[in-house]
C-alpha cells in the first residue's frame, strides 16, 4: 500500500490548470499542491485567485511537502499568445508536466485549448510520463454538442500522435455541478430545486463534490494513470 500511495505523489510535477477561477479550480489546486505539486492557475488574475494562491502558499510554512502555485494571468476570451503564456509557466516553474484544461466546460469554442495544448506540446513530450487532460461536460449538460465533436477529435489524434511519447491525453466529463448550477440556473430559489429540475434530463446524476474530481485529476496526473490514453472518463 505504501508502494501505491507513493506513486500518487506528485512532488516531482508542475501542472497548468487552464480556465476561470472558481470554487472547482480552487479545489484542484488545494489537492494537487497537498500532494506536493507545482501549480499554475492559467487564466485572468483577480484579486480573489491571488489571495487563494497566496493562502495555498503559506499553508508551505506549515505543511513544507504542499508543492508551490501562482497565477498566470492572462484573458483566455480575447486574442492571447499561447507560446507565450506556456512559457510564462515553464519560466515559472521550471518545467512543466501536465495541463488540465477546464475551458470545455464553459466555452462554446476549443480555440483557446487547441492553441494552449500545441503550445504546451513542446515542452510536455521533452518530460517522462507527462499529461494533457479536459474536462467537459455529459452531452446532456451542453448547449453545443459539437464541441465534444471537436474536442473527441483532438483528443483521438493527439493521442494515436504523442502517445508512444510518453503524453496521454485523457478527458473528464462531468455531470452536474454546483457550480453547472449556479452558472445555468442563476435565478434558482435554490441549488436543490435546480438540481431536481436539471435530473430529468439525467435521471441517474448525483451533484458532483469537486473534492472527487480533484481526486481523480490526481489520479490521471500521476504514474499510476499511464496505461489510459485516448480515454473519457463518465461522471454521471
Amino acid at each position: 500500500m505504501a508502494g501505491r500511495d507513493s506513486l500518487l505523489k506528485l512532488s516531482d510535477k508542475t501542472l497548468a490548470i487552464i480556465g476561470e477561477f472558481s470554487s472547482l479550480t480552487q479545489t484542484i489546486l488545494t489537492v494537487l499542491s497537498e500532494q506536493g505539486a507545482d501549480v499554475a492557475l492559467v487564466g485572468k488574475e483577480s484579486p480573489e485567485a491571488r489571495r487563494y494562491i497566496e493562502h495555498i502558499n503559506d499553508q508551505r510554512e506549515i505543511y513544507p511537502h504542499y508543492g508551490r502555485s501562482g497565477v498566470i494571468g492572462v484573458d483566455l476570451n480575447s486574442t492571447f499568445d499561447a507560446n507565450d503564456v506556456i512559457g510564462r509557466v515553464v519560466h515559472s516553474f521550471g518545467r512543466l508536466d501536465s495541463l488540465v484544461d477546464t475551458l470545455p466546460t464553459f466555452t462554446e469554442d476549443l480555440s483557446a485549448s487547441k492553441a494552449l495544448a500545441e503550445a504546451g506540446i513542446k515542452f510536455l513530450i521533452s518530460r517522462p510520463r507527462s499529461r494533457i487532460l479536459w474536462l467537459s461536460h455529459h452531452s446532456n449538460l451542453v448547449k453545443n454538442p459539437a464541441i465534444l465533436e471537436d474536442l473527441a477529435q483532438l483528443r483521438e489524434t493527439l493521442s494515436k500522435e504523442y502517445g508512444a511519447k510518453n503524453l496521454t491525453t485523457n478527458e473528464l466529463s462531468l455531470g452536474i455541478t454546483e457550480e453547472y448550477i449556479l452558472r445555468n440556473a442563476p435565478k434558482s430559489p435554490s441549488i436543490k430545486l435546480a438540481f431536481e429540475e436539471m435530473k430529468k434530463t439525467m435521471p441517474s446524476a448525483k451533484l458532483l463534490d469537486p473534492r472527487e474530481i480533484a481526486a481523480w485529476l490526481m489520479f490521471l496526473s500521476s504514474p499510476l494513470s499511464q496505461g489510459l490514453n485516448g480515454q473519457v472518463l463518465t461522471f454521471s
